[in-house]
């Protein structure tokens, strides 16, 4: 036997054994690149999945957290207004003191990187209006140029940039998450590769299922967050607590943007989970191709991801010459999921581009790929 078919009696038996252990089975019509793709996902995926069987429920750690109990803001560099630590309750909170100056924000001393979720709680309150608190991040060192998530701006919610080259800009606002004064209030914010994601809500109700308002094609500035506001001109005041920076991202990437039938496509599949405690989700893989539907090329069952948690992998998709390659753009899609709600916990894609060169393509090449056809698979 070659060496190329012993490699694919060892994935065949290495899947005929995940089926047995995982018994969470789907069945998926797929073409010839997607047959392809299954085959190879849901191999490399089951080390993945015996890798997390060993979770502990033990607390995990942020990449940066800040809940100023120290009393101090020595995370902090002040870029401009009064700020103190100061009693709210039985918690230590930051509070930026009412004034109508404008542009009045506190950047982190450390850097965080990219692929990573914010949250943080924050109360404002203003004369006249209601106060323009954010949270800001893709920021430079001093903070002259960053990104903004922010509340209360119009009384709404809003994503915005400042870069004094260009100025200031409302990117993208959702009129119907509306703030009020002296409100407490949940942000999550979730960042990759420039895309930006983001949901409010009041402390103390549920979180909404669905982000509230993306935003796509950020300039990463900088690796900086910040606290503070951007116009809180209106004699305005706010509060900040409970600053943290997880990790619970799954990212894909591609090794080149463009290919042509009979290349290789290497994907590389990376989940970095830096958390409180464990938590019970599922993995989904999926393939988009050009004006089509999104093929599941994988989903796992249950299974607990630990509070800390890295792990990466590339897999091979080699295109093969066959009339159900399109010329196009494809995209493979990796989401991590809640198997009990359904709620997307966190995804991403890499997209690329196929060309087919049909009209180079010989006899044979024509033959030998339509011969493939639909596959019926069985999925784990």
């Amino acid at each position: 036997m070659s060496e190329e078919g012993k490699v694919k009696v060892k994935v065949k038996e290495k899947l005929r054994g995940e089926n047995k252990k995982m018994n969470t089975k789907k069945k998926l019509k797929s073409n010839g690149l997607v047959a392809v793709a299954t085959l190879l996902v849901v191999a490399v995926v089951a080390v993945l999945l015996a890798g997390t069987a060993v979770a502990e429920e033990v607390r995990g750690g942020a990449v940066f957290e800040d809940d100023f109990e120290s009393g101090d803001l020595s995370s902090w560099n002040i870029v401009s207004g009064e700020w103190e630590v100061v009693a709210e309750g039985e918690n230590q909170v930051a509070h930026l003191t009412r004034s109508s100056e404008k542009y009045r924000r506190a950047v982190s001393k450390t850097t965080v990187p990219d692929g990573v979720v914010i949250t943080a709680k924050v109360k404002g309150d203003a004369t006249g209006d209601v106060a323009d608190m954010g949270i800001g991040f893709y920021a430079d060192s001093n903070a002259s140029k960053f990104y903004f998530v922010g509340l209360g701006y119009g009384d709404h919610l809003d994503i915005r940039y400042i870069d004094p080259l260009i100025g200031k800009e409302v990117l993208v606002e959702n009129q119907d998450v509306v703030q009020r004064n002296n409100v407490w209030y949940n942000v999550k914010i979730h960042l990759t590769n420039g895309d930006i994601h983001t949901r409010v809500w009041e402390v103390g109700e549920a979180e909404p299922a669905d982000w509230q308002l993306s935003y796509s094609g950020a300039t990463i500035y900088g690796n900086h967050i910040l606290i503070g506001t951007e116009y809180g001109q209106n004699n305005e005041e706010f509060w900040f607590d409970d600053v943290r920076v997880l990790s619970e991202m799954i990212s894909v990437s591609t090794d080149r943007e463009n290919y042509t039938i009979g290349e290789t496509v290497l994907m590389t599949l990376a989940i970095n989970r830096s958390e409180e405690y464990p938590r019970v989700m599922q993995l989904e893989l999926g393939l988009k191709k050009p004006c089509d539907d999104e093929d599941l090329l994988y989903q796992s069952g249950a299974f607990t991801m630990p509070a800390e948690f890295k792990w990466n992998a590339t897999v091979p998709f080699p295109i093969p010459y066959t009339f159900w390659i399109p010329s196009g753009e494809y995209c493979f899609i990796g989401t991590l999921r809640d198997p009990t709600t359904g709620e997307e916990i966190a995804s991403d894609r890499a997209c690329f581009e196929i060309d087919d060169n049909p009209w180079i393509k010989t006899g044979e090449e024509k033959l030998r790929g339509s011969s493939s056809g639909l596959l019926e698979l069985e999925l784990p």
